[in-house]
């Protein structure tokens, strides 16, 4: 079965060869604005900006928040359960005490570097993704 425009559908032996209909497409409609054009920029039109400026950085300054109390949370509660005196980290030779202060410090110092290495990452690609638009 195939799909024509309009959402009919027609058997393969009633398809239409009439060049003037539009092909079928994959469900992606496009609005017209008021000019009559579907809203892509061409010949020299500028495409107008959308959304909230600054919204998405201060949506992931929201996630890494609270990201980093939550592991300065489960730090100490992790802390305050253990029974060991000291761990080693990631099997190197430098050990944290396992005290809820400690390790709730721990988690909080990691996952700020963490997350502060993935947001100056997604920070640098919008950079070079902006940088090549302009030009």
């Amino acid at each position: 079965m195939l799909a024509r425009p309009g959402g009919l559908l027609a058997t393969a032996d009633a398809t239409n060869n009439d060049k003037s209909v539009p092909a079928p497409t994959s469900g992606v409609h496009s609005e017209t604005d008021s000019d009559g054009d579907t809203g892509t920029a061409t010949d020299g039109e500028t495409a107008k900006p959308t959304g909230t400026p600054g919204l998405g950085r201060r949506i992931l300054l929201a996630v890494g928040v609270t990201v980093i109390v939550i592991s300065g949370g489960l730090g100490w509660f992790v802390g305050s359960n253990g029974e060991l005196s000291d761990a080693a980290v990631l099997g190197t030779g430098f050990t944290v005490p396992v005290t809820p202060g400690a390790l709730a410090l721990y988690g909080v110092v990691v996952s700020t570097g963490l997350l502060g290495g993935l947001f100056g990452l997604v920070e640098l690609a919008s950079r070079v993704e902006g940088g090549s638009r302009a030009e």
